[in-house]
């Protein structure tokens, strides 16, 4: 009897992972960390990744992993990868509210200008019904990121510009984009931002601080791969829907 699966699928290459989905996902595994920084030679080419399931019954994962191509407009694809790692094991069945440790050693090229970017997707495995029933299963797959950098390369960003756009509810929010002109990845994330809105005339209309944990918090982790841009969004509705938006990074 075949089995009816529905997949569900969360991630953070894209930014904020909503709520209801990541809250449901997490009821039926946990994978911890969801972004695995390495390096492409010695100690810190290895490291790993636990997968906990929480349930009552046993749950099946499969791992494995595409390299992320990033385009100029900061979208992404997916390039099937086979030989860049080891992942020790590549299928589990882990006992309820046991946790399964998954090895992940980098095996590619060395010598590698900049960094890499791999999208690892732990997948819950469709379980085959008892013969003659018929099954509707719900499985979930959860991808975390595994950074992979040249070990003297360096991160640099630099503010591109910001403007006032609107947002879904058509109300006036910061929008800004952001370049890391370095070899190294790095994440809006492990530093604060400030976000100023001013008027034609250099008047103060609005600004806010964001700590690090705000930044992950309300706008994501902020993934910046070496020479690339991404634009982002922050949540907090502006005053007016004028003026232009200056942004410091520290």
């Amino acid at each position: 009897m075949p089995i009816l699966s529905r997949w569900i699928r969360t991630g953070v290459l894209g930014g904020l992972v909503a709520a209801a989905v990541a809250v449901a996902a997490a009821m039926a595994m946990a994978v911890s960390p969801i972004m695995l920084d390495l390096e492409s030679v010695g100690s810190r080419a290895a490291d790993q990744i636990s997968v906990t399931n929480p349930s009552a019954s046993p749950l099946p994962v499969e791992v494995l992993y595409n390299a992320v191509a990033y385009n100029e407009d900061g979208t992404y694809e997916l390039i099937p990868n086979e030989d860049d790692f080891l992942v020790l094991p590549t299928q589990a069945l882990i006992p309820p509210g046991e946790t399964q440790v998954f090895r992940i050693q980098y095996l590619g090229d060395p010598a590698i200008e900049r960094s890499r970017i791999y999208e690892f997707n732990f997948d819950q495995v469709p379980v085959a019904p008892e013969e003659g029933a018929t099954a509707v299963q719900i499985v979930y797959s959860i991808a975390a990121v595994v950074a992979v950098a040249p070990p003297q390369a360096t991160t640099r960003f630099r503010p591109i510009g910001g403007e006032v756009v609107m947002n879904e509810n058509g109300e006036p929010v910061a929008q800004f984009t952001i370049r890391n002109d370095g070899d190294r990845h790095g994440y809006l994330s492990q530093g604060t931002l400030r976000l100023t809105q001013v008027n034609a005339a250099g008047r103060n209309l609005w600004s806010r601080t964001y700590s690090s944990l705000e930044i992950s918090q309300t706008i994501g982790l902020g993934l910046l791969p070496p020479h690339q841009s991404r634009t982002f969004q922050a949540p907090h509705v502006l005053p007016s829907a004028e003026g232009e938006i200056r942004i410091e990074l520290r």
